[in-house]
């Protein structure tokens, strides 16, 4: 395989990929991909973190903490988890820690489980994600933000979560709809 990189952004760029599949034709395929996808391809390494956190206070019910942040492509806004890009060089559970803070301004307590990297689907580039699922405490801030990020978070109930489901037309990531979804057919918010 031979890829080619299209664009120059900051973020995420366009890569081209082309190859020869089993009958012998040249086939092609162009993707996005925020890190460099020859090195993700040989790696197998987690390019970014997918965190779903549970706030638990002693006294008060878990509560889940769901994001809304400005999503151009939809012209509106997402409703999903924190989550963000692995830095070059940076630990895992480094990651984690700073995108939970920055995006929420939570602090992390304790890590459930971490799922291994997982591909993010064929749609994208080979970016693989690790889904962390953790406890945190603190209050929710919007303070620690990149510049360009605009992002909100709630922690919300289980009861608070029936009624935000129902409550109109919303974005969902695919993600934080499936984490949602099992939450509601549970009957709680709980990793166990």
């Amino acid at each position: 395989m031979n890829i080619s990189k299209l664009t120059d952004f900051k973020w995420i760029n366009i890569y081209k990929a082309t190859w020869t599949d089993k009958k012998n034709k040249l086939k092609e395929w162009f993707f996005a991909s925020g890190k460099n996808p020859e090195e993700q391809i040989r790696s197998r390494k987690a390019s970014s973190v997918c965190i779903i956190p549970i706030i638990q206070e002693k006294g008060s019910p878990d509560k889940i903490v769901i994001t809304k942040e400005y999503r151009a492509p939809v012209d509106g806004y997402e409703y999903g988890m924190p989550a963000g890009i692995i830095e070059d060089n940076e630990p895992m559970l480094d990651a984690v820690k700073r995108e939970l803070f920055e995006e929420t301004g939570l602090e992390l307590t304790k890590i459930h489980s971490i799922s291994p990297p997982v591909f993010t689907g064929a749609h994208g580039g080979p970016g693989m994600t690790c889904y962390c699922f953790v406890y945190c405490k603190g209050t929710l801030s919007n303070e620690h933000q990149e510049e360009d990020e605009e992002i909100e978070s709630f922690a919300l109930t289980f009861e608070e979560i029936k009624d935000f489901i129902s409550s109109g037309e919303k974005y969902f990531g695919s993600r934080t709809w499936l984490i949602v979804d099992a939450i509601l057919k549970r009957g709680k918010i709980s990793f166990e």
